[in-house]
């Protein structure tokens, strides 16, 4: 749907009150050793792993610009360790997040963490974009919305729909762009059919675009839906059927 040339302005476990019998056998207490060293062992594999997780994340968020990109650039050159690594990404995601203020500009790891997330195909992933959405700072806002509709994330179309209520979406030219980009990149039936909405209230270019893009759609874009996509393609003659019905 998107046209070329089109503009575009993240246990040890506590073993307590333990009930001990009266007498234990050899075997008792050999079994008993036995679970002592595997729960150990297990507190400290699990503090190792958290240690190591801590140490990414600490590169995520620390003070220094370039180890956060650099970071962030390692981890889109080896996929194979993306999905291990998105617990920290978010965690580190939602910092930048909060320590980002209004009014001064996302810093380019913050962008970089918001499109590798992006890219990693999982429900997390999704709901940390969708909860994005609604962050206070407009560009990181933006970025969150363009990586849900350029990777796909199908179940953040309602929630894109709802940018619409926001102010910067009457006000901004901008950010009303980025979000019929986000929809549009998408593909889905849902998502056109929002477009053909939102047009109504759109003038000028951005109503152009819209139009344009939707006369690109094929029955491809309604998964082969062909009673859905004659009335994308012609609704008066859908609604005068019901009528007659």
């Amino acid at each position: 749907l998107v046209r070329e040339g089109m503009p575009f302005m993240g246990p040890a476990g506590i073993l307590s009150n333990v009930s001990m019998p009266r007498r234990l056998s050899f075997a008792g207490l050999t079994l008993f050793a036995c679970a002592a060293v595997a729960f150990a062992s297990l507190g400290l594999s699990t503090a190792a792993g958290a240690e190591r997780k801590s140490k990414l994340y600490r590169s995520l968020v620390g003070r220094n610009e370039v180890v956060r990109i650099r970071t962030i650039q390692r981890l889109i050159s080896d996929a194979a360790s993306q999905r291990d690594a998105l617990d920290d990404l978010i965690s580190a995601v939602k910092q930048h997040s909060d320590s980002t203020e209004p009014d001064e500009l996302a810093k380019p790891s913050t962008v970089a963490l918001i499109n590798l997330i992006g890219k990693i195909n999982e429900p997390e992933s999704e709901a940390v974009l969708v909860e994005l959405l609604d962050s206070a700072h407009l560009g990181i806002a933006m970025v969150s919305a363009e990586a849900l509709g350029s990777n796909k994330f199908f179940g953040a179309i309602e929630a894109l729909k709802k940018q619409v209520d926001r102010s910067e979406f009457r006000e901004m030219y901008a950010f009303r762009f980025n979000l019929v980009r986000a929809l549009a990149q998408m593909d889905h039936p849902d998502a056109i059919e929002y477009l053909v909405v939102i047009s109504e209230s759109l003038d000028g270019q951005l109503r152009h675009h819209i139009e344009t893009l939707l006369d690109s759609v094929t029955l491809q874009h309604f998964r082969g839906d062909e009673e859905r996509y004659e009335a994308f393609r012609n609704p008066e003659a859908v609604q005068q059927v019901s009528a007659e019905e």
